[in-house]
């Protein structure tokens, strides 16, 4: 072998060896990359929604990964168990197939459960839907009630959980606005305002004007009638004036 055979040899080792040993670092600077800059970012849709007291209201949990790519996605969610009631939590089959800890709605004020990527795959991309969440709305909440992610909620590129590789920045939390329920009020004033004082007016009054007139009518008839009556009194009168009128003026004739 001679010596520019020998030379040309090297520089195809030292080719073969820089470009592998060229690719492993960028990989090692991507996976250090993605380590200490988290990028992840977990919200609900929709941000507010509005409902009645006895309906439904569903949620989806969606993640934004910015240069991350997940594994793993725990929730643990909070509420007000005094105005909702969970009533299930389901994670992506497509996304998320395998669950690694249990879904879990029954603890008062608290929604949890994790899952993670089939193996060979991961997460990446914005609103990527990974779970989602329905409550039943118990009682009002005209200012609004929130659910959030609580601290322990995670995002991870490892395919086990591990809270010290979250990739999440930053967790947004969503509100649920319930009106007071109105309509009890109108049907209760209704009824009661109008019989009332209906049948109370008007067998009060006619009865009423009826007596009234009944005792301006009889009294006054029955006394004017007693009045007339007694024509016997005034016939004589007239009688007696009649014949004194008769004898005053034969009188007078005969003293003339």
């Amino acid at each position: 072998m001679n010596k520019k055979t020998i030379i040309i040899l090297a520089i195809v080792v030292l080719a073969i060896a820089g470009i592998g040993g060229g690719g492993y670092l960028v990989k090692q600077r991507q996976e250090i990359r993605e380590k200490a800059v988290p990028a992840t970012t977990i919200v609900f849709q929709p941000a507010t929604a509005e409902a009645k007291v006895g309906e439904t209201v569903n949620f989806d949990v969606l993640v934004n990964t910015g240069e991350n790519s997940l594994a793993t996605v725990r929730l643990d969610i909070d509420y007000d168990q005094s105005v909702l009631q969970p009533t299930s939590l389901t994670f992506s089959s497509i996304l998320l197939p395998t669950i690694l800890r249990p879904i879990n709605i029954s603890q008062p004020g608290k929604v949890t459960g994790s899952a993670g990527v089939a193996t060979g795959t991961l997460i990446s991309g914005t609103e990527q839907r990974v779970a989602s969440l329905s409550f039943q709305v118990l009682s009002a909440a005209p200012s609004g009630t929130a659910i959030s992610f609580n601290t322990n909620t995670l995002a991870s590129s490892a395919t086990t959980e591990d809270e010290s590789t979250n990739l999440i920045i930053r967790k947004n939390p969503a509100t649920i606005i319930v009106q007071a329920a109105a309509p009890t009020s109108a049907p209760t004033s209704a009824p009661t305002s109008a019989p009332t004082s209906a049948p109370t007016s008007a067998p009060t009054s006619a009865p009423t004007s009826a007596t009234s007139v009944g005792e301006e009518i009889n009294p006054i008839t029955t006394q004017s009638a007693g009045e007339e009556l007694p024509t016997t009194g005034k016939t004589t009168s007239t009688f007696l004036l009649f014949i004194s009128g008769v004898i005053l003026t034969l009188s007078a004739l005969l003293i003339i």
